[in-house]
């Protein structure tokens, strides 16, 4: 609901004094024993804690809560160029990143194979059973070296955000906007 959004932990701010914005419900005069319509409005909240704002007045809920619907959906028509600058600041945020786990990965691919043509060799004759021992286990220790590295660009790629992030962005600003329209 737009009051929820737009009041509590400062949200919206008074234009005024800087406080945070209030949500509030009133009704018309009472006529015949009746209360008459009731309305919600936002107000600064300065008037609640200390000295009241000087610019305060009060602001009927459907102005607001129209225009942040409004800028909403200017956000959400403008997925493709909100997406193209998230997936540049990523790309900066990774740098060489990419690139290093795509090297990564071959060499792991190459290491793996080379394990196979050492337990080759060996069923060939070409190697003696020490040899094998020796060079298995070099080959293992390089293994899991090419193996930390990658969990830790991976880790490093994580933390910076990644295209699966912007896909799930992306289903949710569709969301947003097919909200957003039923809401307006």
């Amino acid at each position: 609901k737009p009051r929820l959004l737009l009041t509590g932990n400062g949200r919206v701010r008074c234009g005024y004094c800087g406080s945070s914005v209030n949500c509030a419900k009133s009704c018309d005069r009472k006529v015949n024993g009746e209360w008459g319509t009731e309305f919600l409005y936002y107000h600064c909240y300065s008037r609640h804690v200390g000295e009241p704002c000087k610019g305060l007045r009060n602001v009927r809920d459907f102005e607001l809560d129209g225009l942040v619907l409004s800028i909403l959906s200017q956000i959400a028509r403008n997925k493709a160029e909100l997406l193209a600058g998230i997936r540049s600041c990523i790309a900066k945020k990774q740098g060489e990143l990419p690139e290093q786990k795509r090297r990564l990965d071959a060499q792991l691919r190459q290491a793996a194979g080379a394990g196979d043509r050492l337990l080759k060799a060996y069923e060939e004759g070409a190697i003696a059973l020490d040899q094998l021992k020796d060079r298995n286990q070099v080959h293992k220790e390089q293994l899991e070296s090419i193996q930390r590295a990658l969990m830790e660009i991976d880790l490093q790629l994580a933390k910076q955000g990644s295209l699966t992030d912007l896909r799930t962005l992306e289903d949710r600003l569709d969301k947003l906007q097919e909200r957003l329209g039923r809401a307006s």
